[in-house]
């Protein structure tokens, strides 16, 4: 069963759609820790909303009387203005120091944000850098001078000045804005004459998160264009309306261009529902489509838009899965040698017996080779000598194991420093799945070969592991224990598993705020993770799931767990 699972999981990513930087929902629970990432773009807070909604969320363990009032939401902006502009971010959310809107009642933090296409820029103290967004406009996204690790700008540098990690100029944001914004181009400099010296005696640097946008403005009764070419529109700011007397005001008498103050509340909303996502977008300056904000004053539409890019094209053309058969069409020519017409069509029947389910599933992953071209970033194998790490990385998507053997095929591989009697049987070796079940869906995976544990298939010969692995696209989201996330496809999309694990592989993710005592063991896995998460989302268009041990049982009491989804994204 779980076999047909993966054979599916791989077949279906040829049926993927090219995917938009993501949407994403974080809810975590309150003294957690919040983590949001971006495996594509850089991160920009929608809204977060500290309370409660509803009596469900964030209730285990917790008495009737802190749940039931549901009437309970504070917007606050401590997590946009921390995690704007990064990658990934963690807050320990009882450090954050906001007020409490619901005494009494136990709350959480829902966040939903954005990846976004846009730029990172870090420079080093006393150093310069230029923003440039060529015939576009800059708009910061978030900017900091101070200092949030100890390995940025550290090269030389004695340790004692890079160990304050907690280092932030208040006013970074604002001066960086003021200076940049609008603008083609702007030269930054990371000095504390410009931002003030947060933490004296530590080296900083500055980092500038920005994207690059463009405005449109159009009058009343005129029809505004938006247009991305082969990019798809992402709107930041709008307005109809009027916020001065100068724009728009040809021909016009001063009582109908004297109102500065007029604004359109939902003309974010309208316009977005309108034009996210398209490549083109047509959006009418009226009443009609906005309603009238101030009667007797001539307005105007304005548009601030960024145009970003796709992850990635699919070129499949139709796509059907049923359990046990695989199904690809292609719309254009592949694989000539074998059939000269414009479509393949293949059809492999898996039974139900181990060995012949794993020789289909190779067929039919050389089958996806052959039918998919581009769809595969590289081809990988590594070797490891027993007892050492085994790294799988992929520099561009993720991990996908076809086949891990541990044994010897080779007497000359992992033989320095080893007798003739321990590598000379080359007839020893054993599929394991372990490999598979551990990185698959991971963009980097350790696994220290001398835990794993394997049955010896030659007593008395040193073996070693061998590894072949691919390289695809696809979403991987992290979520901190007693945390929740919404699992999403647009597009009328269907979600399928690739990879899940709840427990703890390093000692860094989800970890701010948490003595060390929580993190040190990385070697923590629950073994029901892939196949509860399987059962909870396969096929949905969106799928709400916890970080909990009440859902994926407790693989190592007393330490702080996360769960990772590696998921793709089908269209029937």
């Amino acid at each position: 069963m779980m076999l047909f699972l993966k054979l599916s999981l791989f077949t279906l990513i040829i049926s993927a759609p090219g995917l938009m930087v993501s949407g994403e929902n974080m809810i975590t629970c309150y003294s957690d820790v919040q983590r949001l990432t971006c495996e594509t773009g850089l991160i920009k807070v929608k809204s977060t909303v500290y309370g409660r909604t509803n009596s469900i969320t964030c209730n285990t363990n917790r008495p009737f009387s802190e749940v039931t009032f549901t009437n309970c939401a504070l917007r606050i902006t401590t997590i946009a203005d921390r995690c704007n502009g990064l990658k990934e971010c963690e807050l320990k959310t009882d450090l954050l120091g906001n007020p409490d809107p619901c005494f009494g009642t136990y709350k959480y933090y829902n966040t939903t944000y954005d990846c976004i296409n846009g730029h990172r820029v870090v420079i080093c103290e006393q150093g310069y850098s230029t923003l440039d967004c060529g015939s576009d406009s800059i708009e910061i996204i978030n900017a900091n001078y101070g200092r949030g690790n100890s390995r940025t700008c550290s090269n030389g540098i004695l340790s004692s000045q890079t160990q304050n990690t907690n280092c932030y100029a208040p006013n970074t944001l604002s001066i960086v804005a003021a200076m940049c914004k609008g603008k083609k181009t702007c030269t930054v400099e990371a000095s504390n004459t410009i931002f003030n010296d947060p933490c004296v005696g530590t080296v900083k640097y500055l980092t500038v998160s920005y994207i690059c946008t463009r405005e449109i403005v159009t009058c009343e009764s005129s029809t505004a264009t938006l247009n991305c070419g082969a990019h798809r529109i992402k709107i930041i700011s709008a307005n109809y309306g009027r916020t001065d007397s100068t724009t728009c005001s040809s021909g016009r008498p001063a009582s109908q261009t004297s109102n500065k103050n007029c604004y359109t509340p939902d003309a974010l909303n309208k316009i977005a529902a309108r034009c996210e996502e398209q490549s083109s977008c047509e959006v009418p300056a009226t009443n009609v489509v906005f309603s009238d904000p101030c009667f007797g004053t001539y307005k105007y539409l304005t548009i601030v838009y960024s145009c970003v890019m796709l992850v990635r094209e699919h070129e499949a053309s139709s796509r059907v899965f049923y359990p046990g058969f695989v199904y690809i069409e292609r719309s254009v020519p592949v694989v000539q040698h074998f059939n000269t017409s414009n479509s393949i069509y293949i059809h492999h029947r898996c039974f139900n017996t181990f060995s012949i389910m794993m020789l289909c599933l190779k067929l039919t992953l050389l089958t996806l080779l052959i039918a998919a071209p581009g769809l595969l970033v590289s081809g990988e194998n590594v070797i490891t000598c027993d007892g050492d790490i085994h790294r799988l990385t992929c520099d561009r998507g993720l991990i996908w194991v076809e086949n891990s053997l541990y044994g010897r095929t080779d007497s000359s591989i992992c033989s320095t420093a080893h007798p003739p009697l321990q590598v000379t049987d080359t007839s020893c070796s054993t599929s394991i799945s372990t490999i598979a079940e551990r990185c698959n869906g991971l963009s980097a995976c350790e696994v220290n070969t001398a835990a794993l544990q394997t049955s010896d298939p030659c007593k008395g010969t040193y073996k070693y592991y061998d590894t072949s692995y691919s390289c695809y696209d696809a979403e991987t989201t992290v979520i901190c224990e007693h945390s929740y996330s919404t699992l999403e496809c647009a597009q009328g999309g269907y979600l399928q598993i690739i990879n899940a694990n709840f427990g703890r592989s390093d000692s860094t993710t989800c970890s701010s705020g948490l003595p060390s005592g929580l993190t040190k063991k990385t070697n923590c896995y629950a073994s029901n993770t892939l196949s509860t998460l399987a059962t909870l989302c396969n096929n949905q268009q969106s799928c709400t799931v916890e970080a909990s041990s009440t859902i994926f049982s407790d693989p190592c009491p007393n330490t702080a767990k996360y769960l990772s989804v590696s998921y793709i994204c089908y269209e029937i």
